[in-house]
């Protein structure tokens, strides 16, 4: 966002062990040396970079929507996409001003933190589905169920495109299970794009004892084949529970038809 920006783990290797810091390392591989603080003495010097218009993106949004008439989707789980997914509706608005454009938000507690008024202007339509956790509980079950079938029933026309940044969300999931006919396009950033898929990254190749908890095993081997959803991956790795991986089993350019990793601007 133009801002200089920095983080201060390294000043912290007494408190955080190894297996933590390696996962803030493989988070943050790519960023450049004045964003990483190793020193409280350490005096900052001057990081943000300058934005630049991305012309090849805007190109491929002109074929994509040339190609596909429908109402834009926006799937969202954290609000930290939102800025760059308000910045992408102003883009398609610009591109085909009397394009529709729709939000879907799998609701997050930090959604609450958040005035709707801030963002609604930018949609035509919001549609909000709770977020689902791995649950054995069964009203939770239940609540899952009844979203799949709310989601598996939700008018999305052909023509409609899905744009998701929201790896990997149940309601993301849902969304692109029961809509195999229209143009599934995936949003990650390079540092979740590392951390999650890069199988020659330090995190996968330093642990052998990936595991499951009991219900993220159940949604993967029962519950979301039962549902016909792809199988997601939620696994503890390391000495205790504070390390995981999450992310489709199957390799993400599987699950979406276009990826397109949101590149920090200065590589």
């Amino acid at each position: 966002m133009g801002l200089n920006t920095y983080v201060f783990y390294k000043c912290f290797t007494d408190v955080y062990d190894e297996e933590i810091t390696r996962s803030f390392d493989e988070f943050f591989h790519d960023m450049p040396s004045p964003f990483f603080i190793k020193s409280f003495d350490e005096k900052t010097t001057d990081n943000a970079v300058i934005l630049k218009k991305d012309e090849r993106l805007e190109l491929s949004f002109k074929q994509i929507l040339n190609k596909n008439n429908g109402t834009v989707w926006l799937i969202i789980l954290t609000i930290e996409y939102l800025v760059p997914l308000i910045a992408l509706a102003k883009l398609v608005r610009g591109l085909t001003p009397a394009r529709k454009i729709g939000l879907i938000i799998s609701r997050h507690r930090y959604w609450g933190s958040l005035n709707p008024d801030y963002f609604r202007k930018y949609f035509d339509e919001i549609v909000i589905w709770p977020r689902i956790n791995y649950s054995l509980r069964p009203a939770k079950l239940w609540q899952a169920i009844r979203t799949a079938r709310e989601i598996k029933k939700f008018k999305i026309s052909k023509g409609d495109v899905l744009i998701s940044a929201a790896q990997n969300s149940f309601v993301e999931n849902c969304l692109n299970s029961y809509n195999n006919k229209n143009l599934k396009i995936g949003l990650i950033t390079t540092k979740d794009f590392n951390l999650f898929y890069n199988s020659q990254n330090s995190v996968y190749a330093r642990n052998n004892n990936f595991r499951f908890s009991k219900a993220s095993w159940f949604y993967n081997r029962i519950f979301e084949p039962f549902l016909g959803l792809s199988r997601s991956l939620f696994l503890f790795y390391g000495r205790g529970k504070g390390s995981f991986i999450m992310r489709y089993q199957k390799p993400i350019n599987e699950i979406f038809d276009q990826v397109i990793i949101l590149t920090p601007p200065h590589l």
